[in-house]
């Protein structure tokens, strides 16, 4: 009996939560016509070469520099 319930449960919640998503996508459909005057057009910056994905974030994506001196550390 304690298997059954610690295997119900969770499913119960699983469900419970995907019919919660259903209503809550349904509510939605039927309100966001009422808000469509309000909504604005963002302008499509895809193109932008200096969008912020685009710049290295770690040291190892960073392009090396085309004049950069040798490190004189390596050498005895």
């Amino acid at each position: 009996m304690w298997l059954w319930i610690v295997i119900a449960l969770p499913i119960i919640l699983l469900i419970g939560l995907l019919f919660n998503a259903v209503r809550d996508m349904k509510r939605l459909e039927r309100e966001l016509p009422n808000y469509r005057d309000k909504v604005r057009r963002l302008v499509d910056d895809e193109d932008d070469a200096d969008h912020w994905l685009n710049r290295p974030t770690a040291p190892c994506q960073s392009k090396p520099a085309a004049s950069s001196p040798e490190r004189k550390d390596s050498q005895p």
